[in-house]
């Protein structure tokens, strides 16, 4: 008969311990001296390493001895000092991450104490420091999640995969990202266990870098502001207070300064004042673009959340078709800039206009200077500010999207950060505005032969778009590319992805359909404008269920292929060729019926006059998104969890929305609206001898100003 076996007790267990960490010490020390580190190792690392190890062990010891005295007390004065200079490692490893909760529904974050980490203070060695790493760790997890977000590539370890399990550690700060893979894959094999634990170690940083670059921004902001202040004084004592300076204004320096007063920009920018040539709805479908676009960036960021067969459920319901292929707000963008453009250029100049060089020449610097200065000051302030806020434990933003600033500036400069690998171009979203330029640099090819004949001018947008529907087809049949970014991303495919990205989804040329659409609609709206004849409303009606299964079918046809059916190249190519033309293509009915009489309460809803302000400031709080993004979801120290969509929203895209309202406002009036009233100043008096005036009632009382931004 077997004896049943006796339960260890607390001396024995932490005896156990205590010999466990000996024995690790010693494993290490008898394959590598601390005199002679080993190549992959540098000193100063293997040394912390080491150290940490030693107050490990140490700390336990003085534990074990403490538990043995008949008189905690004693411990208290005896041991004191030796405990507290070891009782950091504890603090160190305690802030590890711990298998956490929903294994089954893979949690993927097993996210430890980032503050923890960071406060770790070695009393002996005051160089020593620490910080908070993501392991990632391997793990066949792709058999046990949905087949719609597998790897078919097979890739499940790593960041940026969406089966990616990640570990929290905090590890010596001396340790490269490489060193502690290679630390952290050495612990198995002492216990007999091969093969690769971890593929590879991400770091996130525990504190803001002070740089002088910094002090630079501070100064160079500073000075905006203070000009800001000054010239709002003034401004109101000038206008409210009606005192004068300077008796030729016109000529003043005053005048420029003046530009920069918030008094008067702040008004212009809540100026809901219309004129009979004002489009009706632009506005609004601009706002909603733009939080369309902070949803999808939102949505993106889930791909971090630590319940991700959850996450994955929305791929099943056909409504968040929605968020998932919110990419066709970016498109909406294209459509307005096409649209406004045309029926400002179309309405100002006429024949005679266009066979003068000046007029292209104005034409192209208009564009420069209405876009480079808050953009150009936003880069600056994105690549210093944010590795500033980008201190916490979530990977939120990839580090070379502002690092990357510092040598590939010019790129953004020129407007082609969409070209030469756009992946790894300076604040990655602005390959729009690259993008969005290169349509303007050759809109006049579609907006002359308007001057001549309307036939002209559609010959010429339909050959457009035939040759960039032809550009559609023949990259995905020559690269096999997928039909959405969002699958090039889920499949892992780190060459499909950057095709697709950088030949489809940023070049101007496969993404100019609803430009060229916008274009041919803001000429109709234009010929259209004192037509009194009314379209039949059966008619009306019939186009607006054609818009609408137009844009509907846009949005959700793609629906099955997101959840695993097998598409053909025929099938992915049509299907990025014609969204691209039926997409702006009901903008457009919407548009004409908005401003001509049928739209009904949908018309009087897209016309209020709060969307005015909210649609001038769309340009600025595009730019700033991802930067109060990052922000704020750096504040968390918890891991994301997905819950819904009304969570999204509450928690996530409207607190942002409204946080990247109020930053635009502020840089909207800094450096926005100023250089737009300067360039008026500086090249409108030369523009005015450029061409012969029109008759007062052909010209609206206030120029459209908010025709090259989003």
């Amino acid at each position: 008969m077997s004896r049943s076996r006796k339960p260890a007790s607390q001396r024995d267990v932490v005896e156990q311990w205590v010999e466990r960490l000996r024995d690790f010490q010693n494993f290490s020390l008898k394959r590598v001296s601390p005199a002679e580190p080993p190549l992959t190792f540098s000193r100063k690392c293997f040394s912390d390493l080491i150290k940490w190890g030693t107050s490990f062990t140490e700390l336990a010891s003085e534990l074990f001895i403490c538990l043995e005295l008949p008189d905690p007390r004693i411990c208290d004065v005896v041991r004191r000092q030796k405990l507290n200079d070891n009782y950091y490692a504890l603090y160190q490893a305690d802030s590890f991450g711990k298998i956490p909760v929903n294994i089954l529904g893979l949690n993927k974050v097993w996210m430890g104490d980032f503050d923890e980490c960071a406060a770790v203070v070695n009393p002996v060695d005051p160089l020593y420091d620490t910080k908070f790493c993501w392991a990632h760790l391997n793990l066949p997890v792709d058999r046990f999640i949905p087949d719609h977000v597998k790897s078919v590539s097979n890739k499940t370890c790593g960041k940026g995969i969406p089966t990616d399990v990640k570990w929290s550690v905090c590890m010596p700060k001396s340790c490269s990202e490489k060193e502690i893979t290679q630390a952290l894959n050495f612990v198995p094999k002492m216990f007999g266990i091969q093969g690769k634990a971890i593929c590879s170690t991400t770091c996130r940083p525990t504190e803001a870098k002070a740089e002088p670059i910094v002090w630079v921004m501070n100064v160079f902001l500073g000075f905006f502001v203070l000009l800001a202040v000054f010239a709002t004084v003034v401004d109101y004592y000038e206008s409210v207070a009606d005192y004068k300076y300077g008796e030729t204004p016109d000529v003043s320096t005053l005048k420029y300064i003046l530009c920069f007063s918030m008094y008067t920009n702040g008004q212009s920018l809540l100026d809901t004042t219309t004129t009979k040539d004002t489009l009706r709805g632009v506005e609004c479908i601009r706002f909603f673009s733009f939080t369309w676009v902070i949803a999808g960036h939102f949505w993106g960021y889930w791909a971090n959340a630590d319940n991700l067969v959850q996450l994955a459920d929305i791929f099943n319901t056909l409504i968040y078709e929605i968020w998932i292929n919110g990419f066709f707000s970016v498109d909406s963008f294209f459509f307005l800039s096409g649209l406004l453009l045309s029926y400002t250029f179309l309405r100002k100049y006429n024949i005679s206009d266009v066979r003068k060089p000046a007029t292209w020449i104005f034409f192209y610097v208009h564009r420069f200077l209405r876009l480079s200065p808050a953009y150009f000051a936003f880069i600056i302030f994105y690549a210093t500010y944010l590795p500033q806020v980008d201190v916490g434990p979530h990977e939120i933003i990839a580090e070379k999207d502002w690092s990357t600033c510092r040598d590939s500036w010019w790129k953004n400069v020129l407007y082609i950060n969409n070209f030469f690998d756009a992946e790894k171009s300076c604040l990655g979203i602005t390959w729009y505005l690259a993008a969005d330029t290169q349509m303007y640099v050759f809109a006049p090819l579609f907006l002359i032969p308007f001057f001549y004949s309307a036939k002209m001018g559609f010959v010429c947008a339909a050959i457009g778009l035939f040759l960039s529907t032809g550009i559609t087809y023949f990259l995905f049949f020559s690269y096999d590319l997928p039909a959405t970014l969002l699958k090039a991303i889920m499949i892992s495919d780190d060459l499909s992805r950057r095709r697709m990205h950088t030949y489809v989804y940023t070049s101007f040329y496969v993404r100019i359909p609803p430009y060229l659409i916008g274009i041919c609609m803001g000429y109709v709206l234009l010929s259209t404008k004192n037509q009194k004849k009314m379209m039949n409303k059966g008619l009306a009606g019939l186009l607006w269920i054609l818009s609408a299964a137009m844009a509907l079918g846009s949005i959700f046809i793609v629906h099955s292929y997101n959840n695993g059916e097998v598409w053909s190249k025929f099938d992915r190519a049509t299907y990025n060729a014609f969204s691209r033309l039926c997409w702006p293509l009901s903008l457009s009915w919407l548009v004409y019926a908005l401003n001509r009489g049928y739209s009904g309460l949908i018309g009087k809803f897209m016309s209020l006059p709060f969307w005015t302000p909210l649609g001038k400031l769309t340009f600025c709080a595009y730019l700033c998104h991802i930067f109060v993004i990052v922000v704020y979801l750096n504040m968390e120290r918890l891991p994301l969890h997905y819950v819904g969509l009304f969570e999204t929203y509450a928690h996530g895209v409207i607190p942002v929305t409204l946080l990247s309202l109020c930053f635009a406002a502020v840089w909207c009036l800094l450096f926005e609206m100023p250089f737009v009233r300067l360039e008026r100043f500086l090249i409108g008096s030369t523009l005015k001898r450029t061409h012969k005036p029109r008759p007062p009632n052909e010209c609206p009382e206030k120029e459209i100003v908010w025709t090259a931004k989003l």
